[in-house]
């Protein structure tokens, strides 16, 4: 539902399915434009769903086993200490006007 209500998505469809409409078909403009819509919303629903049942089963695995997400917590614990390191230690000392 969010997809097909979102203003973006309808906005790429706009400016993206016309490109592909042959006037000269025995299909109507209209007909063409929704079909390619049609199969446009159903290929994002298969892959929308797949993301979420594959998010569903890795979510289940992960808290079945806590280590991995102790483990990219550490991760990402280093990588902003060393990202703020860098930073504190680089770059231009010029105060920006």
């Amino acid at each position: 539902m969010n997809n097909l209500t979102n203003p973006k998505a309808l906005v790429f469809l706009f400016a993206f399915l016309p490109q592909f409409v042959n006037p000269e078909s025995s299909w109507p403009v209209a007909v063409q434009l929704l079909v390619f819509g049609a199969v446009t919303k159903l290929s994002n629903f298969v892959i929308l769903s797949s993301v979420a049942f594959g998010a569903s089963t890795l979510g289940g695995w992960l808290l079945r086993r806590p280590m991995p997400i102790v483990w990219q917590e550490r991760f990402a614990g280093i990588m902003m200490v060393l990202l703020g390191l860098r930073l504190a230690f680089s770059g231009d000392a010029r105060v920006a006007r």
